[in-house]
């Protein structure tokens, strides 16, 4: 009796602490809605002010955030951005604009449902620390000269996020609510308080675990390389994808290329490895266009026999997802014929272990294996997927297809 007592009070606790951390999580959302949304309003309000307009096209249109938007750290701060600097958009207006409309109407409440929210002197710093952000999808579609007035939305931070409320002005100069959506914000110019994903300095470095979850899957047939390049680059030199990975309140897809770094040890005696990354980021209006990336994969594949001979090494591809709770690990291999300094220059193989901690509610859309000998050879060839410019188009197919070419550079 005392034994089932026992197990029943851990079950009590155990449930009584997942419940908590449920209305913690559930918490933390609920004040994150609110406060996105409250910085909507205000924006909704202050966008009217043709100077306030100015400095945010001209912060979108400075390219220095890569999705048609810009941040509000450098909206608020416009002295300290990089976007600001130098900003040709901004003509005579003051770069200060936005960050003084947006102080004084926060403080003043002249802005639509501020009782709801009251002064609330930790906004500023919420929308700086969580890389708030202002989005204006399809921005392209529109002169943006002649934009009288926006329409404001903001991130619902649901599960399903096709469909939100937004505020526009009717031509009384009263707000009216509409459903902002895909469609809507292909025709009307619509912006959208959001969170940028990711590192906004495109930072991107995965982290190695020991538990090994997914499947690697080797590439097909090994070719002679009798006089492969003794070291060379590699990019990634075109891409499209054909649907769209996130909802519109998410933006435009951020595709994440992984591969294995091989560093030695700071002591010179074993070969390590390290997980790499690069980040590509489009446009939603890109879909089933190709686009020139030009991106760096790998700075030195090196084919040294006798010093660094990397055989083969891993290429994963997955979609970013930032606020998704779903963690996979990708894990690959890197083999190579290595001659290791502090051992008295005798060569050794190793097949080190690359392992990539990510999160997605997506599945991962390509991790596999490129043999060095089968990778050169097979780049001007039809792999099953045509050619582009004379690179093999690599990649997945179907409805969801993610395809691209990759440039070898010999040096």
């Amino acid at each position: 009796m005392k034994h089932s007592l026992h197990i029943l009070l851990l079950l009590t606790i155990s449930l009584l602490g997942i419940f908590k951390i449920q209305a913690q999580s559930t918490g933390d959302t609920n004040l994150k809605r609110a406060n996105i949304r409250q910085a909507s309003l205000i924006v909704a309000e202050i966008s009217k002010i043709s100077n306030v307009k100015k400095v945010i096209l001209a912060g979108i249109q400075s390219g220095y955030y890569p999705d048609e938007a810009i941040l509000f750290k450098d909206l608020l701060n416009p002295s300290s951005s990089n976007a600001y600097k130098g900003n040709r958009y901004l003509g005579e207006v003051a770069a200060s604009a936005f960050a003084n409309a947006f102080r004084a109407y926060l403080k003043s409440g002249n802005y639509p449902n501020s009782k709801e929210f009251g002064p609330n002197p930790n906004l500023e710093a919420f929308l700086i620390s969580t890389n708030a952000q202002l989005y204006f999808p399809y921005s392209d579609n529109f002169n943006l000269n002649t934009i009288q007035n926006f329409t404001v939305s903001f991130d619902p931070l649901d599960e399903i996020e096709e469909s939100n409320i937004g505020l526009s002005v009717g031509r009384d100069g009263l707000y009216q609510t509409v459903t902002v959506n895909e469609p809507y914000v292909m025709q009307t110019a619509t912006l959208i308080a959001n969170f940028f994903e990711g590192d906004p300095e495109h930072n991107r470095i995965g982290t190695i675990s020991s538990t090994p979850l997914t499947p690697v899957t080797p590439s097909s047939g090994s070719v002679d390389c009798s006089l492969p390049p003794t070291r060379m680059a590699v990019y990634v030199e075109e891409m499209k994808f054909t649907t769209q990975w996130d909802g519109i309140f998410k933006g435009g897809p951020e595709f994440i290329f992984c591969r294995g770094e091989l560093e030695y040890n700071s002591d010179g005696t074993q070969v390590s490895a390290v997980p790499q990354s690069l980040w590509v980021q489009f446009k939603r209006k890109h879909k089933n266009e190709w686009r020139t990336v030009s991106a760096l994969w790998d700075s030195c594949w090196e084919f040294d026999a006798g010093n660094k001979e990397e055989l083969n090494q891993q290429c994963a591809v997955y979609e970013d997802d930032d606020a998704s709770r779903t963690n996979i690990t990708l894990t690959g291999s890197i083999n190579v014929d290595a001659q290791i300094p502090k051992i008295g220059g005798a060569q050794f193989n190793f097949n080190p272990t690359v392992t990539h901690e990510i999160q997605a509610d997506d599945e991962v859309i390509f991790n596999q294996q490129y043999d060095r000998c089968w990778f050169i050879t097979s780049n001007p060839t039809d792999q099953g997927l045509g050619l582009r410019n004379g690179r093999a188009v690599r990649g997945v197919g179907a409805g969801t297809g993610v395809y691209w070419t990759m440039k070898i550079s010999p040096y």
